[in-house]
């Protein structure tokens, strides 16, 4: 028998209070962002974009659901809940210049699956930004900077590893915008032959506090090297400008040679995108950086590709497949499950904080219908398959938008083996609704 779902008394106030604002149906603000035209890539030189009705946005969120954990782990359903406090910053500071912050709090009950602290705060962001000229920007400060035109997997996103600190959702987009941002000094130039991006990061600790700290303004986990990213998107010309982008990357980090990347993106027709995202360099494998085992460097490669097509009924499907030559094949993934847990634990713990791929192949498909049964009423939906080990993680939204206030239905299921990449999860199954309220 299941226990009884309980919502302690300042969830129920919470909940009350944000029915109270909910208003009817229109344009709100939502955590999920709106359809993004194909060929722009990341951490291009933005437009000027036009100045906010305030310099400060915001939400509270209480979320509550039931959770059964999986066989390995005992068995049984437990009570989730989880309230939540998010806003940001963008002000003026001088003529030319501005601050963006953004803070995040996450309260849960019991603790995230591999935490021990059921409070986890969060400085994701925390930065001057300074045009310098008509065709020049500086930032300095911790930024969450994004690379990569894929949906799931971005090998060229390299400011990922250590940034996640609190996942509340296992759609891509939440945990993008949801991680730790590095500090860096970050500088941008567009010109006649394209927009060029400089981005250096120092290391500020070589031993981090753990990502479950309860109170983080700089743990150092997304500032565990330095590193010197040059990243060029070249301007096109003619018919290519309208159905073609590139971006180059190289990356410059402590312990590691050069790593060089590619972000391509085309319209193969009116509903059509294909892209691809490519990392090559030499690095010893995964597992020997896991385990700190000596290995002599290898060239690996690391490719995102995939296609994604768009009804006009503004159904959008994503399909992507994944390869990491840096992760153990097949056959060593097997023994690993088979042999030492503490090994099978760590290689584990280093694949989540980096957010790599456990072994070298992946599958999944992405779902996003805005507007799907009504208005403001979107469906979102995921499915990953590993080939490798036959796991899979399922994943469906249902999201009303109204004026103040959104409400949420989230499913999240995983199958497999014991030990597989998604069943070795300790929650097999989660239900969650959840409450937000704009500030």
């Amino acid at each position: 028998m299941r226990p009884p779902l309980i919502l302690t008394p300042r969830l129920r106030a919470l909940l009350l209070a944000a029915l109270a604002g909910w208003g009817s149906a229109a344009t709100a603000q939502t955590d999920a962002p709106s359809d993004l035209d194909a060929l722009q890539l990341a951490d291009r030189t933005p437009a000027p974009a036009a100045a906010p009705a305030r310099d400060w946005q915001g939400h509270i969120e209480a979320a509550a659901g039931q959770a059964r954990r999986a066989t390995w782990a005992g068995g049984g359903t437990l009570g989730t809940q989880r309230l939540s406090l998010a806003l940001q910053l963008d002000t003026a500071l001088a003529p030319g210049w501005r601050f963006v912050a953004a803070n995040r709090l996450d309260l849960d009950w019991p603790a995230q699956p591999g935490k021990e602290q059921n409070a986890l705060h969060t400085l994701q962001e925390a930065y001057a930004s300074g045009q310098i000229d008509a065709a020049q920007t500086l930032d300095l400060g911790r930024v969450r900077a994004h690379f990569g035109v894929a949906t799931g997997y971005n090998p060229t996103d390299v400011f990922r590893a250590g940034s996640l600190r609190s996942q509340v959702s296992a759609d891509p987009n939440s945990l993008k915008r949801n991680r730790q941002g590095a500090v860096m000094l970050r500088g941008r130039h567009l010109g006649d032959a394209g927009a060029m991006t400089w981005v250096l990061s120092p290391r500020l600790s070589a031993h981090p506090q753990p990502s479950d700290a309860p109170f983080s303004l700089d743990t150092g986990a997304s500032n565990a090297r330095h590193r010197a990213l040059l990243a060029w998107s070249p301007n096109l010309d003619g018919h290519w400008k309208e159905r073609f982008s590139a971006q180059a990357l190289l990356l410059a980090q402590e312990g590691q040679a050069p790593q060089a990347g590619l972000n391509l993106s085309a319209l193969l027709g009116d509903a059509t995108t294909a892209f691809a995202e490519w990392t090559g360099g030499r690095s010893r494998s995964q597992l020997a950086q896991a385990l700190g085992a000596s290995e002599t460097p290898r060239f690996h490669q690391r490719l995102s590709s995939g296609l994604t097509w768009t009804s006009p009924h503004k159904l959008s499907l994503t399909l992507e497949i994944a390869h990491n030559r840096a992760a153990p094949t097949a056959t060593a993934w097997q023994a690993l499950q088979q042999g030492s847990p503490l090994a099978y634990a760590a290689y584990r713990g280093w694949t989540a904080n980096a957010q790599e791929l456990t072994t070298r192949r992946l599958w999944a498909v992405y779902a996003s219908w805005p507007d799907a049964l009504a208005q403001h009423l979107d469906l979102s939906a995921m499915l990953r398959v590993n080939p490798d080990d036959r796991s899979r993680l399922h994943w469906l939204e249902l999201r009303r938008h109204g004026e103040r206030v959104d409400l949420a239905l989230q499913w999240q299921r995983a199958s497999g083996t014991p030990l597989s990449d998604f069943a070795a999860a300790t929650r097999s199954q989660v239900w969650q609704l959840s409450l937000r309220r704009y500030l």
